[in-house]
């Protein structure tokens, strides 16, 4: 069915504004236009690139069927639908949706010509809180091919961080120089450098972003790039809340194969601004070398010796992965031939009075195996929550009955909350009690149930305890070998004393369907508040859903609003942009 066609007579208003230096323009139109006898007014972004297309380029994009309404005329694919489904996209306008977990959502909309992108496709998002989706990013494709100016997320975007990515193509090639900007209430650029023309490597000074860029603790890296190489001397820098400029807290060199070579600085694979770690030592040829040291502002907190060929040897103490200023837990014990042995103990230190305290370990075989009887902190450890696990491990595999023990400090006795089982080849089987992954003393969430040959089958509950009362089943619902099917009533993520929200409705391999209802638990039960209905194929969601826009922190004041969805994508005002 051919879609409607704009009328001709446009209202337009203009209003520029630079965000780029000046070499990118976004100009908002206001159009005003009659279509079906209703009057509708769709604001409409175009974002400007300055002497790249010809003017017949620019005319040919800005035809009356890109002006249509995207809610009406263009087809809406989800996330999973995109991944399972490639092959069902027709012709015509697309919607790829994604959201992450806290409910953000971001748009890629343009065509597809003979199953490949063409033409204009642009970029925008929306967070949760937000009312309309808002330009982002975009550029050209020719047969899905990247081509000319591009306005890209940077990888740092899904961790809700406002950053792009902005440059030029050439055969979908990165050319030229490239900016990387945060938009945050002005554009700044934070970082960027050069693509060669001819290959598409880096080439010459670049400073880049720390794998662990946020906000908080906004780190960089700066230095040089041969043929994609990097060269010389690179220096790792900071700049946090506290002090508004970058300074240098790492770095080192790298030789001309790009390996690290001499004195290095490192960060904490978790840096942030909790684990404000660095380790300090050698490297030789890209391999680490002789004495390390993990400092932790300004003061040695754990070391070590590598051999030869990168092996860790002698006495050792390390720092547990997830370690920060309330998990200061340390591995101590002794490496041979690049292998753990013999007793090992873990510690924690405590972030205040810094005393030492005794909270696990165990002993390593020969071959660097976990063996016999081992005390472990759970993952969700913390010096306010502390959970231990206790159990035996045979060959590195845990075996038969684990318990899981909670105490909130020191002088506190531990108590058990929960229970697994594991068979002589280390496959989960029988009763289970499972931490949800946010587990604290604020969101004290359980799963119990039984395991069959290491899949989760039949009915699991989900049980719930505020401070130190008895845990109460508040949920659950049935698997079917590690599927959730028929009806399920679960807590909405997070679920606490101030957050007491539940949903219940159907599951089908694993995918949520048909109606879902909304529940506020209270003293007597379960008040109805809101709910919505998923699509059977996909799971999004579709139609009208009444949903929780913010819960503050006294438990009394809720707020349920309205939001539309089209297979998954909220529908909310699109403001439209084109590259011209």
């Amino acid at each position: 069915m051919n879609s409607p066609k704009i009328n001709k007579n446009v209202q337009i208003t203009l209003k520029t504004r630079n965000i780029l230096n000046g070499s990118l323009k976004i100009i908002n139109l206001n159009f005003s236009f009659q279509r079906r006898k209703k009057q509708l007014k769709q604001p409409v972004n175009i974002i400007k690139f300055s002497n790249q297309l010809s003017i017949h380029d620019q005319e040919s994009l800005l035809d009356h069927d890109n002006f249509e309404i995207p809610h009406q005329n263009w087809k809406f694919l989800s996330e999973t639908s995109l991944q399972s489904a490639y092959s069902i996209i027709d012709e015509g306008n697309q919607i790829e949706v994604y959201c992450n977990t806290k409910g953000d959502q971001v748009i890629f909309f343009g065509r597809y010509q003979h199953l490949n992108k063409d033409g204009l496709w642009q970029t925008q998002y929306c967070l949760k809180q937000q009312q309309e989706f808002l330009p982002i990013g975009g550029g050209l494709y020719k047969n899905s091919v990247k081509i000319d100016k591009w306005v890209e997320l940077h990888k740092s975007f899904e961790r809700d961080q406002f950053i792009i990515f902005s440059g030029f193509y050439e055969n979908g090639i990165r050319i030229g120089f490239w900016k990387i900007l945060v938009l945050e209430n002005q554009v700044q650029q934070i970082g960027g450098g050069y693509f060669d023309h001819q290959n598409g490597l880096k080439n010459g000074m670049w400073t880049e972003l720390h794998v662990n860029y946020d906000k908080e603790c906004q780190v960089i890296t700066t230095g040089e790039y041969k043929d994609g190489i990097k060269q010389g001397y690179w220096k790792i820098k900071q700049k946090t809340k506290f002090y508004n400029k970058f300074y240098v807290i790492g770095g080192g060199n790298f030789n001309n194969q790009g390996q690290k070579q001499g004195k290095w600085i490192d960060l904490h694979q978790e840096f942030d601004s909790l684990c404000q770690v660095t380790y300090q030592g050698d490297y030789v040829n890209g391999i680490k070398f002789g004495l390390w040291e993990a400092y932790n502002k300004n003061q040695i907190i754990a070391q070590g010796v590598y051999g030869q060929v990168g092996e860790k040897i002698g006495k050792w103490t390390e720092l547990i992965d997830n370690y920060y200023e309330l998990n200061q837990v340390f591995q101590i014990g002794i490496y041979e031939k690049g292998k753990k042995s013999k007793q090992w103990k873990i510690v924690m230190q405590e972030n205040y009075s810094k005393n030492i305290i005794n909270i696990g370990g165990g002993t390593y075989d020969i071959d660097g195996e976990k063996i016999g009887f081992w005390v472990e902190p759970h993952l969700n450890f913390y010096e306010d929550c502390q959970i231990i696990m206790t159990g035996d491990y045979y060959l590195g595999q845990r075996i038969g009955n684990w318990e899981i023990y909670l105490r909130r400090y020191k002088q506190e006795q531990y108590k058990s909350i929960g229970e697994q089982n594991y068979n002589q080849s280390g496959v989960k089987i029988g009763r289970w009690d499972e931490l949800e992954g946010y587990y604290d003393l604020n969101h004290q969430l359980i799963n119990s149930g039984i395991y069959e040959n290491g899949k989760k089958h039949g009915r699991w509950d989900i049980k719930y305890r505020k401070c130190q009362e008895e845990f109460a089943i508040i949920g659950g619902g049935c698997f079917e070998y590690n599927e959730k099917i028929g009806m399920w009533l679960e807590p909405i993520e997070y679920f606490n004393q101030n957050k007491l929200i539940l949903f219940e409705g159907c599951y089908q391999k694993n995918k949520m369907y048909g109606w879902w209802n909304m529940y506020r638990k209270k003293s007597y039960g379960n008040e109805l508040i809101g709910g919505g209905y998923y699509e059977d194929q996909y799971g999004t969601k579709n139609g009208v859903w009444n949903e929780i826009e913010e819960i503050s922190e006294f438990p009394k004041e809720l707020s349920v609003i309205f939001r539309q969805y089209l297979n998954g994508m909220k529908l909310y005002p699109i403001t439209k942009q084109f590259i011209i």
